[in-house]
């Protein structure tokens, strides 16, 4: 049994400069519930027993709203969220779209604390419905959090200030495309064929790609960064352009100090070029103006070194406030004895890139903590198996984000977007350049560019 909700239409006054449709039409989105109450919406497991919109009734939405099916601009939503019982008939129904602050994930916050206010007795069940269907911007700003100078206080990383007390999905990001395709040893650099082709990195193609990974929930980009003079730093300038008005973010993965032990006052030179090079509405700040910044110190090899690594980062932090005023957040890649440094407190988190292994639990590290998983690892020119390797296999890629979410890490870290040369990427895949054991998961394109593993990421948001 179904129930419509009487309601007044929403008002764009309510929700200014709100770009359509966030808010939906009245006349083609009422709302609408199945009868059901309290008690059966709030046992565990009622939403995976609703079944899934079906492709004939989007596709109808998307006529009745006049509009194209374009993958990554919308989502067809319940207006009243299924957590509170909404239904899947079409006066439920709208093509909500991705722009921040009052986008998808924006309500996907909304859905998740109404539940939480009606099972614990704070919020009737017949309220919540309908004031998320009246207008689901204004019972956000109650029940959530007031809009921001910035934007909504909602999606992690959407406004400039962000508290690390909501979870954040980073995927790591490698902006060396054309420039490595066929100058690595290991040509064509990968074994596998990216949708894409051989692309460079252009506004076209990240754009393309930012909406990839906002579709997978990601909304910081931590793209590889080696140096002022490097193909990558040649690079960023794109993947600024192609973020503006996305609420998409991005911050470096500091690389110099995987090969070498750059001085302090180096350090803070570098963090203060990309701060005042690249700041501005794409370039992520945390809490207090700090940028974050992960750091790739891959040569760490014992607790000696890493422990030195710790302190000439945090001498660079203490050099970047007095020179420049500028605060930074640093993320250190975990060595052996890290947790025992004398100078650890001076690190905000710790991270372990290590796609070989399909997880990478540092949930409990000091400071922030980090889960990391990867999609698998076949490194270019290397056998099929040949170690270092990680086979691909989507049920443990499934249960694996489902165990990050589970974890209570504030970074959830994806292990990797677009590193081809390892074989660690959700970005799509038609098949395999070389002829692998039969059964090899070489295809994770579903026929398009939204992946496999990116579909996984979008069906399993960051709590």
């Amino acid at each position: 049994m179904l129930c419509a909700l009487a309601v007044g239409p929403a008002s764009a006054d309510n929700a200014p400069h709100v770009p359509g449709p966030a808010l939906p039409k009245h006349r083609l989105t009422p709302g609408a519930h199945f009868a059901v109450g309290k008690a059966k919406v709030c046992k565990p497991g009622y939403s995976a027993g609703v079944p899934n919109i079906p492709e004939r009734l989007k596709d109808r939405v998307y006529a009745e709203y006049g509009l194209k099916r374009v993958a990554h601009a919308y989502e067809v939503d319940r207006l009243v969220s299924l957590e509170i019982g909404g239904s899947n008939v079409i006066e439920n129904l709208w093509p909500e779209h991705y722009y921040e602050p009052w986008g998808a994930h924006t309500k996907d916050r909304l859905e998740k604390k109404l539940r939480a206010l009606v099972c614990a007795g704070r919020l009737s069940l017949t309220s919540a419905q309908r004031q998320e269907a009246a207008n689901w911007i204004r019972a956000y700003k109650r029940y959530v959090g007031p809009r921001s100078a910035n934007g909504a206080t909602a999606a992690p990383l959407g406004s400039a200030r962000v508290a690390l007390r909501a979870t954040i999905r980073a995927a790591f990001y490698y902006p060396w495309f054309p420039q490595t395709w066929g100058s690595d040893p290991q040509d064509p650099f990968t074994n596998y064929r990216p949708i894409r082709g051989r692309y460079s990195t252009d506004l076209r193609t990240v754009k393309a790609q930012i909406a990839d990974m906002q579709y997978a929930r990601v909304s910081l980009g931590l793209a590889s960064w080696f140096g002022q003079g490097s193909n990558t730093n040649a690079n960023w300038p794109v993947l600024f352009q192609a973020a503006r008005g996305t609420g998409f973010k991005w911050a470096p993965y500091y690389e110099p100090e995987g090969t070498s032990d750059p001085k302090p006052a180096a350090i803070a030179a570098d963090l203060h070029y990309l701060r005042t090079t690249y700041g501005g509405s794409a370039l992520a700040m945390l809490p207090r103006r700090r940028m974050p910044v992960f750091v790739y110190n891959a040569d760490d090899l014992d607790t000696a070194h890493g422990c030195a690594t710790v302190t000439r980062w945090k001498q660079a932090k203490h050099l970047l406030q007095q020179q420049w005023a500028e605060n930074v957040y640093v993320d250190l890649k975990v060595f052996p004895g890290y947790a025992t440094c004398a100078d650890r407190a001076s690190i905000d988190g710790w991270h372990q890139y290590g796609p070989a292994s399909a997880v990478q639990d540092f949930s409990h590290a000091p400071g922030d903590g980090s889960y990391a998983i990867s999609p698998g690892f076949w490194k270019a020119g290397m056998a099929y198996g040949g170690a270092p390797f990680l086979a691909r296999d989507r049920a443990r890629w499934q249960s694996n984000i489902a165990a990050m979410n589970a974890s209570g890490a504030k970074w959830q870290l994806i292990t990797t977007y677009n590193e081809w040369g390892e074989g660690t990427a959700i970005e799509s895949s038609t098949g395999c350049r070389v002829t692998p054991p039969p059964g090899t998961y070489c295809d994770w394109s579903a026929g398009g560019t939204t992946s496999e593993p990116i579909t996984d990421l979008h069906n399993a948001p960051p709590p």
